[in-house]
């Protein structure tokens, strides 16, 4: 399936419509290259996925940010456990168990949406 760009007009996400996210907020949601990292990592690993998994395929999505610096892992990590995995939870686009640090699900559409290429 080709991606589509994310807007009022996609079809239904999962068993919610994503017309109940205003394209103002499917835009701030993904305005984030953090975030469409993560979704794009999400696409390609089997679930459940562990916080630390999703960090070293946002790393390796960016090698010029020196992946074997820990602090690097550590900011990451921490952002998005706080920031990132939370706010794709509460748009039900991931399921992220906060207790067991994993991402445990994602909508069945989550193709249609269409991300920046990596550069």
């Amino acid at each position: 399936m080709y991606d589509r760009p994310v807007d009022s007009s996609t079809p239904d996400i999962d068993s919610r419509p994503v017309t109940s996210l205003s394209t103002g907020q499917l835009q701030t949601l993904f305005a984030s290259s953090r975030r469409q990292q993560v979704v794009r990592a999400i696409r390609t690993y089997p679930r459940p996925i562990s916080l630390d998994t999703l960090v070293d395929a946002v790393v390796a999505q960016n090698p010029e940010d020196v992946p074997d610096e820990a602090a690097v892992r550590k900011r990451l990590r921490v952002a998005l456990y706080h920031v990132d995995l939370p706010k794709l939870d509460e748009a039900e686009i991931i399921c992220f168990d906060g207790d067991e640090r994993v991402v445990t699900d994602v909508t069945d559409d989550i193709d249609g949406i269409r991300l920046q290429p990596t550069e």
